[in-house]
C-alpha cells in the first residue's frame, strides 16, 4: 500500500491515514446509542411526511456497510485524472 508514497511528504500522509483507518476500525467497548424517538419528531415536526423520510433514509443508511481498503489503496497513488485536474490547475 505505502510502495506508491514516493516522497517523504506523502509517506507521512500515508502513515497518517493508516492510523487514523486503524483506529476507527478497531471495536470499541461503549455503551450503545439511546434509541431514536422517532415518534417524539413526529409529533414536534409539522411538516407532513417529513420525519418518516428521514426515518426511512437513516434505516437504509445503517444497513449500509463500507469497505475502506479500495480508499486506502489510492492514498498516494497518482491517476490520470489527478494528472489532468493538476495540469488544468
Amino acid at each position: 500500500m505505502g510502495s506508491a508514497a514516493n516522497n517523504a511528504e506523502s509517506r507521512e500522509a500515508h502513515s497518517q491515514l493508516v492510523s487514523l483507518l486503524d483506529f476507527y476500525n478497531n471495536e470499541k467497548k461503549q455503551k450503545p446509542l439511546a434509541a431514536i424517538d422517532w415518534d417524539g419528531f413526529r409529533e414536534r415536526i409539522h411538516t407532513s411526511g417529513v420525519v418518516d423520510k428521514i426515518h426511512a433514509k437513516y434505516d437504509k443508511f445503517m444497513e449500509s456497510e463500507y469497505s475502506i481498503e479500495s480508499a486506502v489503496s489510492r492514498v498516494g497513488v497518482s491517476q490520470e485524472k489527478i494528472k489532468a485536474l493538476d495540469t488544468a490547475l
